[in-house]
């Protein structure tokens, strides 16, 4: 059995990017936000279904070593817009682990009741985030888990932090927002 000493990030589906920065930013302290360039590499699914949404935006800016994300969506059916629209103002979504081997972690939480509900591949320039959101069926939405595999080429990253972020504005991963 895994052992996950600590949350990565902290997700947030909101309604508006810019007041979430504000807001969330003066409550975590946060001082700069970045947008990580993704594209999907793939396809995404909700559901086991492929989805697209091109209302989907991303922030990331750090409380210590903390990420704390931001997301807006638009109308189409996946798990952050549902999660808005049972949350018009939007709030916690998710907590992340970013761990080393996300096929051996989606069958260690699946061993604990959980199914995956969201998952994909998403790629920056030289960066890779395959990703598994997991939830308890009998729970709904109310307890979403996330792990997230991070590689630099072919190397697997244990998590990432204000420096790759920095580092990424250099090789057109990332971008400053603030």
């Amino acid at each position: 059995m895994s052992k996950y000493n600590r949350v990565h990030q902290l997700g947030f589906v909101v309604p508006d990017m810019e007041a979430a920065m504000d807001f969330y930013g003066a409550v975590y302290g946060v001082k700069r936000w970045y947008r990580p360039v993704n594209e999907p590499q793939g396809e995404l699914f909700f559901e086991g279904r492929p989805f697209s949404d091109p209302g989907y935006d991303m922030a990331i800016g750090y409380c210590g070593k903390t990420e704390i994300e931001l997301i807006t969506v638009g109308k189409v059916d996946n798990l952050y817009s549902r999660y808005l629209a049972q949350n018009p103002a939007g709030g916690l979504h998710h907590i992340s682990f970013f761990v080393r081997n996300l096929d051996a972690w989606v069958e260690e939480y699946k061993a604990k009741g959980f199914r995956v509900t969201q998952n994909g591949l998403v790629n920056g320039k030289r960066s890779k985030c395959h990703f598994a959101y997991m939830t308890r069926p009998a729970e709904g939405l109310g307890c979403i888990v996330e792990g997230a595999e991070l590689r630099l080429g072919r190397l697997r990253l244990p998590s990432r932090g204000p420096l790759s972020f920095r580092l990424g504005l250099l090789t057109g991963d990332t971008q400053r927002l603030r």
